[in-house]
């Protein structure tokens, strides 16, 4: 073995070890006087599919909810109700699970994870949260980030800003939720925004979803919007010819700003 190739291997090397280690390290996001929250490791889950060790510790006379409200992997937004509560003075090894989706399928794979959590006193929900911030954290190091980029198809376009989009890739029925239309939303600014059907129609009957959901900013998510049977038998409808949606999009921490996007969009799945 030649000397370059010693050195090129060892370089090599090197780098494998420092991304393993940067992915296995312990991370930090609250240490103060009155908190700790500890990432301690990322593993699998037999039936969500991955899962992220947390270490806590709760240093007040309060009984603290430490809880995550939102959650991106990649830049695609994950559903993950977390929650857990601690008596004064207590520790806890937890762990928060999310399902494995398009962008962010496996454990190896998370390049960039973004957590919105809160803490707070679970017996005064008026009071003052202790924490209440996102934290971001990249488990194989800054410069490993690999973010997920939705590339539309056949799939129908609803609107495209220069705040947002939303595209509708697919109609099924679900079993449990009713006529369902699936859905990708991208957020393209540095704010948190809220998508919402305010009113709808389908086949000219008046049918409301009551649908919602928020976006972190710079994410995009897939969604799904669903009628149940019994609002279509309702109204006659065995067979969705036409959708009329009203969408809103604005920002959810500001309700005095002005809308984003407010119109209507007619589908005809």
């Amino acid at each position: 073995m030649t000397r370059k190739f010693r050195f090129a291997f060892a370089l090599l090397a090197a780098l494998l070890l420092a991304v393993t280690f940067a992915y296995a390290e312990e991370v930090t996001l609250v240490d103060n006087d009155s908190i700790t929250i500890r990432i301690t490791g990322f593993g699998k889950d037999d039936i969500w599919g991955t899962e992220m060790n947390l270490y806590l510790e709760n240093k007040t006379d309060l009984t603290l909810m430490y809880a995550i409200s939102d959650c991106a992997v990649n830049g695609v937004m994950n559903d993950l109700f977390w929650a857990k509560e601690l008596e004064p003075h207590a520790k806890a090894n937890a762990s928060a699970t999310w399902m494995s989706m398009t962008g962010n399928a496996d454990t190896e794979g998370i390049t960039k994870l973004e957590l919105a959590m809160r803490v707070y006193d679970s017996s005064d929900w008026s009071a003052d949260p202790i924490v209440r911030e996102t934290f971001v954290v990249y488990p194989q190091g800054e410069g490993n980030v690999k973010l997920y980029t939705y590339t539309p198809a056949a799939d129908k376009l609803l609107f495209d800003t220069a705040d947002a989009a939303m595209y509708i890739t697919g109609f099924r029925h679900d079993d449990l939720w009713g006529y369902t239309a699936d859905v990708v939303l991208i957020n393209k600014t540095g704010k948190k925004l809220m998508f919402s059907v305010s009113d709808a129609l389908v086949n000219g009957f008046d049918c409301d979803p009551f649908w919602a959901t928020e976006l972190m900013p710079g994410t995009c998510k897939f969604s799904d919007i669903s009628w149940s049977d019994s609002k279509l038998e309702e109204n006659g409808i065995t067979k969705v010819d036409e959708i009329v949606l009203k969408m809103r999009v604005y920002d959810s921490d500001d309700w005095l700003a002005d809308d984003l996007l407010e119109d209507s969009f007619t589908v005809k799945p």
